[in-house]
């Protein structure tokens, strides 16, 4: 009856400690220096005025791309709240053919992010995209030799799972 009794308050003491234990699997996450938004993870560089091409491979030495955000609207208030009134360079581009503006992701551009009459391709060779905080709709076309701050966005990392005792 003894031996009955601890198997019992051992099968009891077991079932309470994991009810205790919970498994819980995280979001994906950014690499440090990244923030979230939505699924995404982008890093403005503040600092850093580059190029559009310079920016282009910056990004992509850190394992990137230049911005190519699924909502630019979003992204625009994120900055904005973060950094204020500010003008960036992210990864879309009509070089390969005139007009036909595409992100760093090969995904067309929607319409509806550029500024009232962009992108003009102004005095010629405005052929990459620039995004303003204070713009609404955000995107502009601009010269790619002109030195801006950029957006860099990388995959955000696998899930991490851990453990907790609660």
């Amino acid at each position: 009856m003894y031996q009955f009794y601890n198997c019992l308050l051992f099968a009891l003491f077991v079932t309470v400690v994991f009810d205790a234990v919970t498994a819980q699997i995280q979001d994906r996450q950014c690499p440090y220096g990244y923030f979230q938004l939505d699924s995404q993870c982008f890093k403005a560089e503040m600092s850093d005025h580059r190029t559009w091409y310079q920016a282009k491979r910056l990004c992509e030495d850190d394992d990137g791309i230049l911005a190519s955000p699924t909502d630019v609207f979003k992204l625009k208030e994120e900055l904005k709240t973060r950094y204020g009134d500010a003008t960036f360079w992210v990864g879309g581009t009509d070089e390969d053919e005139e007009g036909d503006w595409l992100w760093a992701t090969g995904d067309r551009i929607d319409s509806k992010y550029w500024m009232a009459m962009q992108p003009n391709n102004c005095c010629g060779g405005e052929n990459c995209a620039l995004l303003g905080t204070a713009w609404t709709p955000p995107l502009n076309d601009n010269h790619c030799l002109n030195k801006r701050k950029f957006i860099c966005q990388v995959r955000a990392l696998p899930p991490t799972r851990y453990v907790s005792l609660v």
